[in-house]
């Protein structure tokens, strides 16, 4: 399982963050921004921040192990 490093790369989709994961203790996202999560159970998931809980997306169901969390990436820029 992936571990949060300060050079944030996941192995099982390849996706990497150069600013890395930030920890629930340093600080918290923005309400309503879609996030990659990190749990304590070495887990990813999808999901928000509102109402001071964390929820994953696909069932909007609270979860409270989130140890980390990062920004996804912005859109691939798409020719028409």
């Amino acid at each position: 399982m992936c571990k949060p490093t300060p050079i944030s790369y996941c192995p099982q989709c390849g996706w990497s963050q150069p600013g890395g994961w930030i920890s629930v203790k340093e600080r918290l996202p923005e309400e309503g921004e879609l996030l990659l999560l990190y749990t304590n159970t070495n887990k990813y998931d999808f999901g928000v921040y509102y109402d001071g809980k964390w929820h994953v997306t696909c069932h909007l169901r609270e979860i409270y192990s989130v140890t980390h969390w990062m920004p996804l990436p912005k859109s691939p820029k798409v020719k028409a």
